[in-house]
């Protein structure tokens, strides 16, 4: 996929901003569709760097680097309880490979927010059910699959919920 430059586009009377100009390619798809709650972008592409636990780089056709932030879900920070586990995770199981990539917007921290899908695993949702990342309720609160792997992961009494530590109190994004 060829995205490189804002823009734009008028669908069904929105006016939708997508962060790249899309330019016709093979090996990946790229749409912006209306749907009940509005646009949705997506496009696929290769996962080239694992920056942390919710945060990946992925590859353009044209060698330009996207940043990718994974939308209601947050991990440990670097240094954090369980967040080299996290990292190593998205590791093992995407790096090098194509990533589905569903736009639900941009964080604080700019990088551009959605869910992540490989080979048809939503990889938000698989993180929280293998208690390596909170649902991140304050973004995400009607999203009954993260509310739904929350709450079996907090039963299993392992991974984030195995002790008595929390969830750190500060913002880290998740956005």
């Amino acid at each position: 996929m060829l995205c490189t430059e804002p823009t734009d586009t008028l669908i069904a009377n929105e006016v939708v901003t997508i962060s790249w100009t899309a330019r016709s390619y093979e090996s990946e798809e790229w749409s912006v569709v209306t749907a009940a709650t509005g646009a949705v972008a997506q496009f696929t592409s290769k996962a080239v760097k694992v920056v942390d636990g919710d945060t990946i780089d992925v590859l353009t056709d044209d060698k330009a680097t996207i940043r990718l932030r994974f939308h209601g879900i947050d991990c440990p920070e670097r240094g954090q309880l369980f967040g080299n586990n996290a990292t190593q995770i998205l590791k093992t199981s995407i790096l090098g490979n194509i990533v589905k990539f569903v736009l639900s917007g941009q964080d604080k921290y700019d990088p551009t927010l959605g869910d992540i899908y490989h080979d048809g695993t939503l990889i938000n949702r698989a993180l929280v059910a293998a208690r390596m990342a909170w649902h991140y309720v304050m973004y995400a609160p009607d999203d009954t699959a993260l509310v739904e792997a929350e709450k079996q992961a907090r039963k299993l009494k392992t991974g984030l919920w195995s002790g008595s530590h929390k969830r750190p109190r500060r913002g880290t994004g998740g956005g």
